[in-house]
Protein backbone atom coordinates (compact mmCIF):
# COMPACT_ATOMS: atom_id res chain seq x y z
CA UNK A 1 0.00 0.00 0.00
CA UNK A 2 1.52 3.26 -0.95
CA UNK A 3 0.23 7.11 -1.34
CA UNK A 4 -3.05 7.86 -2.81
CA UNK A 5 -3.28 9.92 -5.90
CA UNK A 6 -6.33 10.62 -5.51
CA UNK A 7 -7.87 10.70 -2.02
CA UNK A 8 -11.23 11.88 -1.18
CA UNK A 9 -10.40 14.96 0.51
CA UNK A 10 -12.97 16.28 3.50
CA UNK A 11 -13.56 20.05 4.15
CA UNK A 12 -14.01 20.80 7.56
CA UNK A 13 -14.59 24.42 8.78
CA UNK A 14 -12.71 25.26 12.64
CA UNK A 15 -12.51 28.07 14.89
CA UNK A 16 -10.60 26.14 17.66
CA UNK A 17 -7.40 23.43 17.89
CA UNK A 18 -8.52 20.62 15.89
CA UNK A 19 -7.06 16.81 15.38
CA UNK A 20 -6.43 16.72 11.19
CA UNK A 21 -7.89 13.27 9.64
CA UNK A 22 -6.35 11.96 6.48
CA UNK A 23 -6.89 13.69 3.33
CA UNK A 24 -8.43 16.45 5.34
CA UNK A 25 -8.54 20.14 4.04
CA UNK A 26 -8.75 22.15 7.64
CA UNK A 27 -9.94 25.97 7.04
CA UNK A 28 -8.93 27.88 9.68
CA UNK A 29 -10.45 31.30 11.05
CA UNK A 30 -8.58 32.60 13.67
CA UNK A 31 -9.59 36.07 14.23
CA UNK A 32 -6.91 37.36 16.70
CA UNK A 33 -6.21 34.44 18.33
CA UNK A 34 -2.45 33.32 18.21
CA UNK A 35 -1.16 29.98 17.63
CA UNK A 36 -4.26 28.22 17.39
CA UNK A 37 -3.10 24.62 16.63
CA UNK A 38 -3.79 21.90 14.18
CA UNK A 39 -2.60 18.14 14.51
CA UNK A 40 -1.65 16.26 11.88
CA UNK A 41 -2.77 12.95 12.24
CA UNK A 42 -0.47 9.76 13.28
CA UNK A 43 1.94 9.10 10.34
CA UNK A 44 1.99 5.12 10.39
CA UNK A 45 -0.89 4.00 7.95
CA UNK A 46 -1.49 7.75 6.77
CA UNK A 47 -1.22 7.74 2.94
CA UNK A 48 -3.09 11.07 2.01
CA UNK A 49 -2.05 14.34 2.81
CA UNK A 50 -3.35 17.06 4.84
CA UNK A 51 -4.35 20.81 3.61
CA UNK A 52 -4.61 23.38 6.28
CA UNK A 53 -5.40 26.62 4.84
CA UNK A 54 -6.27 30.19 7.04
CA UNK A 55 -9.06 31.57 5.36
CA UNK A 56 -9.58 34.88 7.65
CA UNK A 57 -8.37 38.52 7.12
CA UNK A 58 -8.01 38.06 11.58
CA UNK A 59 -4.21 38.96 12.56
CA UNK A 60 -3.84 35.22 14.53
CA UNK A 61 -1.94 32.85 12.74
CA UNK A 62 -2.13 28.44 12.78
CA UNK A 63 0.78 26.38 13.93
CA UNK A 64 0.82 22.78 12.31
CA UNK A 65 2.23 20.14 14.56
CA UNK A 66 2.42 16.71 14.75
CA UNK A 67 1.41 14.49 17.96
CA UNK A 68 3.63 11.33 17.29
CA UNK A 69 7.25 12.24 17.57
CA UNK A 70 7.40 12.87 13.66
CA UNK A 71 8.66 15.69 11.78
CA UNK A 72 7.58 18.11 9.19
CA UNK A 73 10.50 18.76 6.38
CA UNK A 74 12.95 18.20 9.20
CA UNK A 75 11.57 20.43 12.29
CA UNK A 76 10.47 18.79 15.56
CA UNK A 77 6.89 17.97 14.91
CA UNK A 78 6.05 19.32 18.80
CA UNK A 79 7.28 22.87 17.45
CA UNK A 80 6.03 22.83 14.19
CA UNK A 81 5.29 25.42 11.54
CA UNK A 82 3.08 28.66 11.27
CA UNK A 83 1.16 30.28 8.94
CA UNK A 84 1.59 33.95 8.63
CA UNK A 85 -1.04 36.18 9.72
CA UNK A 86 -2.25 36.73 6.25
CA UNK A 87 -5.70 35.45 4.63
CA UNK A 88 -5.81 32.62 2.30
CA UNK A 89 -1.72 31.23 3.56
CA UNK A 90 -1.54 27.42 4.28
CA UNK A 91 0.06 24.30 3.31
CA UNK A 92 -0.28 20.89 1.71
CA UNK A 93 1.53 18.27 3.92
CA UNK A 94 2.39 15.12 2.39
CA UNK A 95 3.16 11.94 4.62
CA UNK A 96 6.16 10.42 3.80
CA UNK A 97 6.39 6.99 6.17
CA UNK A 98 9.71 6.22 4.60
CA UNK A 99 11.54 8.70 6.34
CA UNK A 100 8.95 9.10 8.96
CA UNK A 101 8.66 13.07 7.86
CA UNK A 102 6.01 14.83 6.73
CA UNK A 103 6.92 17.06 4.06
CA UNK A 104 5.31 20.17 2.49
CA UNK A 105 5.03 19.95 -0.68
CA UNK A 106 3.14 23.77 -1.77
CA UNK A 107 2.21 26.46 0.45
Amino acid sequence: MGFNPQPTYSFTAVTGAYAANPADVVLVTTGATAGLKVTLPTLTGCFSPVIVRKVDAGTGNVNVVTADGTTIDGVAGTTGISTAGTAHTGFTFAPNVTSGNWNVVSA
